[in-house]
């Protein structure tokens, strides 16, 4: 049996049509995947740890997670009264900073700032206060 030139041309274009319909459902379908495997970044947060009895901090780690995005920047701060300290991270290398004079008080601000300059928000696990190597606090942001 042979098919006319028409309604091979038909067939012929409804196969082209159902390719590109499937070509871009497994696009919007691929996209989809790559926004749900996208780590999920806090911008900005503050958080105020109001502590039972007055601690001294001279130690701070901030642990990011590994899919951070490469180009991704965030700036770490704790405040405690009028003196604060701050940690830039970038990437998906977690930091410390280890400082001299400490901060002493029973009220720290922990907070998360956006880095303007960088093409994206690092993704922070976790914000950790130490003393001398023994952990005060920890900060979830």
């Amino acid at each position: 049996m042979t098919l006319s030139p028409s309604i091979r041309r038909r067939s012929l274009r409804c196969l082209v049509l159902a390719a590109f319909a499937v070509g871009a459902l497994v696009a919007m379908g691929g996209a989809g995947d790559a926004e749900a495997r996208r780590p999920s970044c806090g911008i900005a947060a503050i958080e105020r740890l109001d502590l039972p009895v007055t601690a001294t901090v001279d130690e701070i780690r901030v642990d990011v997670a590994r899919t951070s995005p490469r180009a991704g920047a965030a700036t770490v701060r704790i405040d405690a009264g009028r003196f604060g300290r701050q940690l830039r991270v970038s990437g998906s290398s977690s930091r410390g900073l280890k400082f001299s004079p400490a901060l002493t008080g029973r009220r720290f601000d922990v907070a998360l700032d956006p880095a303007f300059d960088a093409q994206s928000s690092a993704c922070v696990e976790r914000i950790t206060l130490l003393h001398d190597g023994r952990k005060v606090a920890t900060v979830t942001p």
